[in-house]
Parts: C-alpha cells; structure tokens; sequence
C-alpha cells in the first residue's frame, strides 16, 4: 500500500512554505499599520508645530528604531513559532506513521479495526 505520492511531499513543503509566509506577512502589515495609526493619533498638528526650529523640542525622542526593532521582532518572533508548528507537525505524522500501518497524513487518520477512520493526534 502506498501512503505518499512522489510529488505530494514537495507540493506539501511549498504549500506550508508560502502560507506561512503569508501569515508572517499579514501579522507584520497588521503591526506596522497598527503602530502608525497609534503614533499618528498620538501627534497633534499643534504639537508637532511647537517643536520647528529648535531641535527636537522636549521629550520628542525617535521612535523610527523602536518601531524597527518591534517590526523586526515580531518577524523574526512569528517565523520561530511558524517553524515550531511545522515540526511539531512532523513530529505527530512521524508517530502516527509509526504506530499505525493504515495512517494516511493527507488525512491525519487511520483506520480502525472496526472499519471506521479516526483521527491520530
């Protein structure tokens, strides 16, 4: 009995691949959108015209690398968790591979010895 096709895994790793770049993608955009409409709203017209032509005016420190750091760090911070569910995965496919002769990972089940299919993990 074959339980995967040749170029079903390739397809699989692409498929997880660009879907959690996607996701990675929309967190960041969320994240980024989120801190300029609180930074905006945070900066009056009247408070930012106080400050014109002398320096930086008191308490307007930058917020252009914290907002980099932030961004950098929920990147960097979705794509560790993204991994970590990915192997997690492999991890469950590999024991219910394992335990199981009839498990079918397109599926995630295998079938019982009544006949049913029932889900592993």
């Amino acid at each position: 009995m074959r339980t995967q096709k040749t170029g079903g895994g390739v397809r699989r790793r692409i498929t997880s691949v660009l879907s959690a770049a996607v996701l990675l993608f929309m967190y960041a955009f969320g994240m980024i959108a989120t801190t300029g409409a609180f930074v905006a709203a945070g900066v009056s017209p009247a408070f930012a015209q106080r400050g014109r032509g002398r320096g930086r005016g008191r308490g307007g420190g930058n917020l252009g690398p914290a907002i980099g750091l932030g961004v950098g760090a929920v990147i960097i911070g979705g794509a560790i968790a993204a991994h970590a569910a990915e192997q997690q995965r492999r991890d469950a496919i590999n024991y219910c591979m394992q335990r199981y002769r009839s498990f079918d990972p397109y599926s995630m089940t295998y079938l019982g010895r009544d006949g049913f299919r029932r889900p592993c993990p």
